[in-house]
């Protein structure tokens, strides 16, 4: 009769527990109680309401804000930096899918032919092609660079001197130009919830061209 008691007294503990909404730590690995998901980035809803331009590849992750005005690199990257610290940054593109749709979107907004994009170089690289990341940290492609004049060049030098730290494209000129920052284009900015990792901003901040 005592054992009895105990299992039945065992069966009403379990069934107020879960009652009550709690999880036994036996129902996730090593007996640690499940976490909560993370909280998922909906550009919808949660970018600033200058950032309406969408593309079929990344609908779900991004918006993007494209700035005919032209400036030097240092304004404008302050800018979509601005629009929601943390979340919003210079464009990175992740897929070459993502890069012509940005291309074909260029195409129809503007007659401006360059904008800056959320790239930089190493400013401790020994070649030109080397080193180059986006904001996000990710490394670019190097086959989506203007091949026919041989970008990145850094500025026609003939090797590396760190004149040209900083990603543009051209639409009449496809694709990727490596730029010094100093010349004024426009720029795209992206919203996807995703601050400027370390590195890249450490990048921007030693690079020779940087007047800050």
């Amino acid at each position: 009769m005592i054992r009895g008691a105990a299992q039945l007294a065992l069966v009403v503990w379990g069934a107020a527990l879960a009652a009550c909404g709690f999880r036994s730590p036996i129902s996730s690995p090593d007996g640690v109680p499940a976490e909560p998901d993370a909280a998922v980035f909906d550009p919808a809803t949660e970018c600033p309401p200058d950032y309406t331009t969408t593309f079929a590849s990344t609908v779900a992750t991004s918006r993007y804000r494209v700035i005919t005005a032209i400036s030097p690199f240092w304004p404008h990257n302050a800018t979509c930096n601005a629009d929601r610290p943390g979340v919003t940054h210079a464009v990175t593109l992740g897929t070459m899918q993502e890069l012509l749709e940005l291309k074909a979107h260029l195409d129809t907004v503007s007659t401006l032919d360059r904008y800056y994009l959320g790239g930089v170089q190493d400013p401790q690289a020994t070649v030109a092609n080397q080193g180059w990341i986006w904001f996000d940290g990710t490394s670019l492609r190097q086959t989506e660079w203007y091949l026919p004049e041989g970008e990145p060049d850094d500025n026609n030098s003939g090797t590396e001197v760190h004149n040209s730290q900083l990603i543009i494209i051209d639409r009449l000129l496809t694709y990727f130009h490596d730029a010094t920052g100093t010349s004024s284009y426009g720029i795209v900015c992206e919203c996807d919830g995703t601050p400027v990792a370390a590195a890249a901003q450490d990048f921007v901040d030693r690079d020779p061209s940087n007047p800050n």
